[in-house]
């Protein structure tokens, strides 16, 4: 263990700028933009035939080793090594014209610098991009590990260090955004070429198939197929299951936490930390999945049922799709509803008549995956929507600047009346959008408050032109929700303690407790709360442990919440991997001067403020970092103007805990209509102003970032040569 002394928070000098428009913030660009890219949803509409026919049931295999073309790939035997700039081309076959289905048998390989993120890869169909989407295709992960929780010497619940499972899987190429199911791309008929180029992550390809049209059973079709086994009693007991200790997941941040609201979720404790649900804001994305083992000890028909709580979308619910053994067993477990409470509750898919599962003997697999369900036409149709209010947005702000004077007749039903037209057709398909969640959730609420509000602007703008600059600040914040509400729609959190698998007939525990039982829980945990110790973080260590030197203090004052979070990243990564336990302590501010003074410092602190390095290092009260051999392939994490405040005559006292830096956004949408292009100089960025001025838009940039722009770009600094000094008194 190399032992650092101060590790601290600092800004980089990063140079960019910030671009802003009278509307809400659109997404950032890192290239040059092709506006005839066409979205995944336009090209099902409109297709290169005209027509959205899947094509018939087929399929076609092709080994990845057999590939066309190898770029920076190596083949292993069957297999093709695929790193992260290569690129591999293969030739199909195809019956028809019309939509295929693509998918691909591949194995994960771990990354030589240890941070597992997603493996991207673009698809090019005969040379081409078919879609924008296609160039940022994701290929899942999967881990395991919280399958075993174990408890520390205080009591508590330790969440387990996850691990990737680098085995063959078979995926099947999809969009998650659109959540639109399998990913459907055109084919001629005859021989086609499909080429994926490496974008980020390593990864073994086995082999590749496309495939036509796929039958899925409906519920009473699946029932017909298994109908010899419906006079098959099932006399099993029914299995319980924790929710927070999946055998599998897609993503390593779904992780469980500790719930203490009711008696009934298990296990539970009125004063330890009990690891007892998962789920949440950590598992509400489409394609997001979780996944559990289960034993079936004899055949026949089970329900299953889930102890949750969806208590984000009043009036509303979210969707899981169900799979046993990765495969949906009908189409109805596709659409698998968790409607709001406040509490927990026992959910059983088809509710009062439960969807019965056939389960021969033996092991099975169990997985519930993020979806939008029937919603997402209808985000796809507001985004649309969106999209086109912007545009008539946009025309009326040429006519009238920012701020419109509302006691001006601008004459909008002469000079802009297709506007009108265009924002009278919208209100009334939003409309209809509003009348038809109300009517899915039981009534309004959450997700149709700012389609209502957008309606009834619009209402007064359509009905009475002349409102129209009156209502257009108001206008404008409607379309900022708006926006917002297709973000927030496109999740779907959702909370899980339970799980349960039982015979037919058999009933199942109730959600959650009894007023009495919930009562007596909580009066439990008011009257313990005196008698436990609020403030050790970390883990109890024995006096053997603290002697041996194997045991490494930080110290922090951010507050408790963030020291648990670092406790237990330190359980999770770093203890296991260096073989040192770490004790998180949560301190009051300015303790480290007195404590350092007094000769009992911590070995690391953190989150200190930004002057404390060089303070500390003046007094030689800090240890210089670039004397441990592994400094120079530490700071290659960090850009170089990151570590430049912490360093002191040719030596570094500290690491930067995060690094901060401004951004350029631009609207790619407006920039196609003006006729602009991102610039690419300073000369560039001038001659655009006039430009956006004379549309009635504008650049946003501050003093700050503009004036670090020029300093370096100038090769001048903050300090002098050797780092003693600023350099506030030179010329630049």
């Amino acid at each position: 263990m190399k032992k650092c002394n101060i590790g601290l928070r600092t800004l980089s000098l990063l140079l960019t700028a910030a671009l802003l428009c009278p509307t809400f913030a659109a997404a950032a660009d890192t290239g040059t933009a092709d506006w005839d890219d066409i979205s995944y949803e336009e090209y099902r509409t409109q297709g290169l035939d005209g027509t959205v026919t899947e094509a018939e049931p087929y399929t076609f295999r092709v080994k990845a080793a057999d590939a066309l073309s190898a770029e920076n790939a190596t083949v292993e035997g069957e297999t093709l090594l695929c790193p992260a700039d290569s690129r591999a081309a293969w030739t199909i076959r195809v019956p028809e014209d019309g939509y295929y289905r693509i998918r691909v048998c591949y194995q994960p390989v771990a990354p030589d610098d240890g941070f597992d993120t997603a493996m991207e890869r673009r698809l090019l169909v005969n040379g081409e991009l078919p879609f924008k989407q296609a160039s940022f295709l994701s290929f899942p992960r999967q881990y395991t590990g919280l399958e075993n929780i174990e408890t520390d010497l205080s009591g508590h619940d330790v969440r387990p260090a996850l691990e990737e499972v680098e085995e063959w899987t078979t995926y099947t190429l999809c969009l998650p955004d659109y959540d639109s199911g399998d990913m459907l791309v055109h084919f001629k008929q005859g021989e086609n070429t499909i080429a994926l180029e490496g974008v980020k992550g390593v990864m073994r390809l086995s082999w590749l198939e496309i495939s036509g049209r796929e039958e899925v059973l409906s519920y009473e079709e699946y029932c017909r197929k298994h109908a010899g086994a419906l006079d098959e009693p099932t006399s099993a007991e029914t299995l319980e299951v924790r929710a927070e200790c999946p055998s599998r997941q897609s993503e390593y941040t779904i992780v469980p936490f500790s719930d203490k609201t009711s008696s009934a979720v298990s296990p539970s404790d009125p004063v330890k930390e009990r690891l007892n649900a998962i789920g949440g804001d950590n598992w509400m994305l489409a394609g997001q999945w979780l996944a559990w083992t289960i034993h079936v000890e004899k055949a026949g028909f089970y329900k299953i049922g889930m102890r949750s709580r969806q208590n984000q979308f009043s009036g509303s619910y979210v969707t899981r799709k169900l799979y046993i053994d990765d495969e949906i067993p009908f189409e109805e477990a596709a659409d698998i509803r968790f409607y709001y409470s406040s509490g927990w509750e026992m959910t059983i898919p088809g509710g009062d008549e439960p969807y019965l599962f056939y389960l021969e003997p033996g092991d099975h697999t169990l997985k519930l995956s993020v979806t939008l369900g029937e919603i997402t036409q209808t985000i796809n149709q507001v985004e649309s929507v969106l999209s086109a209010l912007n545009e008539d947005y946009r025309r009326i702000l040429v006519l009238t600047g920012t701020d419109p004077d509302p006691y001006r007749n601008y004459r909008f039903e002469k000079l802009i009346p297709d506007v009108i037209e265009d924002m009278e057709a919208k209100r009334t398909e939003l409309k209809e959008v509003s009348a038809k969640l109300a009517a899915e959730a039981g009534g309004r609420g959450e997700r149709t408050a700012a389609l209502d509000n957008i309606t009834a602007t619009l209402e007064k703008m359509v009905d009475d032109p002349y409102m129209i600059a009156r209502y257009f600040q108001t206008f404008k914040d409607n379309l900022a929700a708006l926006g917002s509400w297709l973000l927030t729609n496109r999740q779907s959190p959702l909370e899980l303690d339970q799980l349960y698998v039982a015979p037919a007939h058999s009933p199942l525990p109730a959600g959650d407790g009894s007023f009495f039982s919930n009562l007596w829980f909580q009066i439990k945990a008011l009257c313990l709360s005196f008698f436990e110790d609020y403030q050790t973080i970390g883990t109890a260590f024995t006096e053997e442990e603290k002697e041996s030197g194997r045991v490494v203090t930080v110290w922090t004052a951010t507050g408790r919440d963030q020291s648990q979070i670092l406790q237990r990243l330190a359980d999770m990564t770093f203890s296991p991997a260096k073989g040192l336990k770490v004790n998180v302590q949560l301190v009051a501010a300015g303790t480290l001067l007195p404590a350092v003074l007094a000769g009992i410092g911590p070995d690391v602190t953190i989150s200190a403020a930004v002057g404390d390095p060089v303070n500390y290092a003046i007094r030689d009260a800090v240890v210089d970092l670039d004397r441990f051999p592994d400094y120079k392939e530490v700071i290659k994490r960090f850009h170089p103007s990151a570590l430049t405040p912490y360093q002191y005559r040719g030596h570094s006292y500290a690491l930067p805990e995060t690094q901060v830096f401004p951004m350029f956004f631009y609207r790619k949408d407006i920039f196609q209509q003006i006729g602009l292009s991102v610039p690419k100089t300073w000369d560039d960025f001038y001659a655009m102003i006039p430009i956006l001025q004379n549309n009635h838009m504008d650049i946003g940039i501050t003093w700050q970032n503009a004036m670090n722009c020029f300093l370096y770009q100038s090769g001048g600094s903050y300090y002098n040569d050797t780092l003693d000094g600023t350099a506030l008194d030179t010329d630049k």
